[in-house]
């Protein structure tokens, strides 16, 4: 066998456990990592602000919602006429 493909192979072999290794590590921790995520997901949705509108029941459920965006965003209204 040639030297070089001797040391290629040495090469390929050592990147193929350097890459089962990572993966083995990245897994041993999954279930508490994904039950961290979730919590401050959870925490970043209770303490998100909501928009409240003034608007009656008997809106419809898309203006409403755009009237809840306009008035998160109050750059987006556009230039009143007058």
């Amino acid at each position: 066998m040639h030297t070089l493909v001797s040391i290629g192979l040495v090469l390929l072999t050592a990147l193929l456990w350097l890459a089962f290794t990572l993966l083995m590590l990245s897994r041993v921790n999954g279930p508490e990592r994904r039950a961290l995520r979730r919590a401050r997901k959870a925490d970043r949705m209770k303490t998100r602000r909501s928009a409240h509108t003034d608007v009656p029941d008997g809106t419809g459920v898309a203006r409403r919602h755009r009237l809840k965006v306009l008035r998160r965003h109050p750059s987006s209204t556009p230039p009143s006429p007058g």
